[in-house]
């Protein structure tokens, strides 16, 4: 008894010894070509451990595998790993049960394509055993790479540095567990749980994404089908970001919430719902949209609302909210701020009532097309105040000053006392107008100014062609207007208030630019003209005249030429005058629009009653021509002045 105990005892402590010290001598690289088809069975792969192999028995059963790569037989994507360690349960390997404790995966590299035809073009194993009877309780993956691959549009996605920790309970599922990738150097964390198929073959998927570098969540709860290599996807997708702040200041917070329908061509998104702002003052929108792959994918969607208020939105200083222009480019700065996706987006929304600026909008809408960083706005519509319709299309996007829109419009009003009120936070009883306005131009909106180019406007009689276009004050540079107008029929002083009341800005007198102009009839400084034509350049020096020609102003017929240099306390130039006139208190009144001083003389002139006829002497400084040569006259409401000459000042 005692020797057959004996005996026992040391083939026991024997078979321990060869197990702790015998893997140190095998050469388990000699088993490789048994390992590799054995594993090729079971998987239906071709399998290659070109690296070291390496056995433990004790204290657990391990598995070590170095520079591993499987795929069908001439795929080029085949998966790769650095290395595999897997470490079984000693007493569930004994019953036949696969439990590995651990199991640690070491820079795998995954790549999953669609063909042109969508389908599904991965060497996805087979499993050739009891699925169930493998579990893995701590399944870690490390340093791996994802590629997702496009055939149709030539893309590529690629997730590095990929990590995963989690729990596998069979191989047909569950699976649950945490991990983060990159893409172009941003981290994102994710969590990720796949249930077991069910019976129609369909696997639940639920994966929630967050972005370190930038706030923004992802998250998918639905199904996922292949079916002969097609994949197909049922089930809801949010995306979102919370409020944050940027180096253009706050960003606010929006949320994308849809039902998905996806295939290897293309996704419908149906009941979408987005917000953008937080939810007391947030901007919702309703529809539909549909996502196509392919060479030039592209996003289409359609949205709408029955109200929205981007007073609230907007959030501005009410000094500064109730003038349109002002919240009008505080929304498309935030437009254009917003990150865009990186495939194609054609958008169309339609809202029955906006409120802005105090006003209420009403059936706004048109098509948004993107382009890069701009986006091409198309048939966009709205009625303002006044009974007002406002058409426009163009493109839009960022300029080193802000915002920058080029493009069409057209303007139908009504009641244009209503809509210039409106526009100049005056009230209608302000604005001196009546009839209707009917305006088309194109537009040029930036941070440097504004431009009006073939433009087009008629109101009260008044009809008016050609470009206008003012630079804003910057700095050291003043306001800059620069005309080039005609018209029938004109009251300048009238037009020139409706213009800045319609900007609604408290706009800079400017101090340089150019002015062209033909008028048949005219009122300046309330005086009435008839043929005028004026060309005429004001910069910092001064004013030139290039020619000012008035049929006749308050019974004077002129041509005037020269220039009057401005940047000193006195005005000093020269002046080529041809005066026919009865009174002079029309070009008095005109060259004073321009320069009080110039004027000057001729009020003087009127001041003697006189007659002059000739070439007149050149004074230096602000005087009158001199009166010796001049006859006098009853009065100056009828003196007459015939001259031709020329002044210096």
């Amino acid at each position: 008894m005692q020797t057959a105990l004996l005996s026992a005892g040391i083939a026991i402590i024997l078979a321990l010894v060869t197990a702790l010290v015998g893997p140190f001598f095998v050469d388990w690289g000699s088993y490789r070509t048994e390992l590799e088809a054995e594993v090729g069975r079971l998987t239906g792969l071709e399998v290659r451990v070109t690296g070291p192999i390496d056995v433990r028995i004790l204290p657990t059963p391990t598995l070590t595998l170095q520079q591993i790569e499987l795929g069908r037989p001439g795929d080029p994507a085949k998966t790769r790993a650095r290395a595999l360690r897997i470490e079984f349960a000693l007493g569930d390997l004994m019953r036949g049960t696969w439990r590995a404790p651990d199991l640690k995966l070491r820079g795998p590299e995954l790549t999953l394509s669609l063909d042109p035809s969508g389908r599904l073009a991965w060497s996805a194993p087979t499993i050739g055993l009891n699925p169930d009877a493998v579990s893995i309780e701590h399944l870690e993956i490390e340093d791996g790479r994802a590629t997702l691959a496009d055939a149709a549009s030539g893309s590529r996605l690629s997730l590095d540095k990929l990590d995963f920790t989690g729990q596998v309970r069979s191989l047909l599922g569950p699976v649950k567990g945490e991990g983060s990738f990159a893409i172009e150097g941003q981290h994102y964390p994710f969590r990720l749980s796949v249930s077991r198929p069910a019976d129609d073959g369909g696997v639940k998927v639920r994966l929630n994404v967050d972005s370190i570098d930038h706030p923004q969540t992802v998250d998918v709860d639905g199904s996922i089908w292949v079916d002969q290599g097609l994949p197909r996807f049922e089930g809801m997708l949010e995306l979102g970001r919370p409020v944050g702040r940027s180096p253009d200041g706050i960003v606010e917070s929006w949320r994308i919430a849809s039902h998905v329908r996806a295939d290897g061509a293309a996704a419908v998104l149906e009941q979408v719902e987005f917000q953008y702002g937080p939810e007391e003052r947030a901007i919702r929108l309703k529809g539909d949209a549909r996502l196509s792959y392919g060479a030039k994918p592209q996003l289409a969607a359609t949205l709408s609302a029955s109200q929205i208020d981007l007073d609230r939105i907007l959030a501005l200083p009410e000094a500064v909210g109730r003038r349109p222009l002002a919240a009008i480019t505080t929304l498309a700065e935030s437009f254009v701020r917003v990150q865009h996706l990186p495939v194609a987006v054609k958008l169309g929304i339609s809202v029955e009532t906006v409120t802005l600026a105090g006003a209420m909008l009403q059936r706004v809408g048109g098509d948004l097309k993107s382009e890069g960083d701009t986006w091409n706005i198309e048939n966009f519509a709205l009625r303002a105040p006044g009974l007002t319709q406002v058409a426009f299309s163009g493109r839009l996007g960022a300029s080193p000053g802000g915002v920058a829109f080029n493009g069409a419009t057209k303007i139908e009003s009504a009641d244009p006392r209503a809509l210039i009120g409106w526009l100049s936070d005056r009230g209608n009883g302000q604005v001196a107008t009546s009839g209707p306005l009917r305006l088309t131009s194109n537009v040029a909106l930036g941070g440097a100014g504004i431009a009006f180019d073939r433009l087009q406007a008629e109101l009260d009689r008044m009809k008016i062609e050609g470009h206008l276009d003012y630079v804003w004050p910057d700095g050291d540079h003043p306001a800059k207007l620069n005309a080039a107008l005609h018209a029938g029929e004109l009251d300048v002083d009238r037009a020139q208030s409706l213009l800045l009341a319609s900007l609604g800005e408290p706009l800079e007198w400017p101090r340089e630019g150019t002015l062209a102009i033909d008028i048949g009839r005219t009122t300046v400084a309330g005086v009435e003209a008839k043929d005028v034509v004026v060309k005429m350049r004001r910069d910092s020096g001064g004013l030139d005249i290039e020619r000012l020609a008035i049929g006749d102003i308050g019974g004077a017929k002129l041509t005037v030429g020269g220039r009057i240099d401005t940047h000193e306390s006195a005005p000093r130039g020269s002046i080529s005058l041809d005066l026919d006139a009865r009174s002079l208190d029309g070009v008095a009144a005109l060259i004073g629009k321009f320069s009080a001083p110039a004027a000057a003389p001729c009020r003087s002139s009127c001041t003697h009653r006189s007659r002059w006829i000739g070439t007149p002497p050149a004074p230096r400084g602000p005087r009158p021509w001199p009166s010796s040569s001049c006859k006098a006259a009853p009065a100056c409401s009828v003196s007459i002045c015939r001259a031709r000459g020329a002044a210096t000042l």
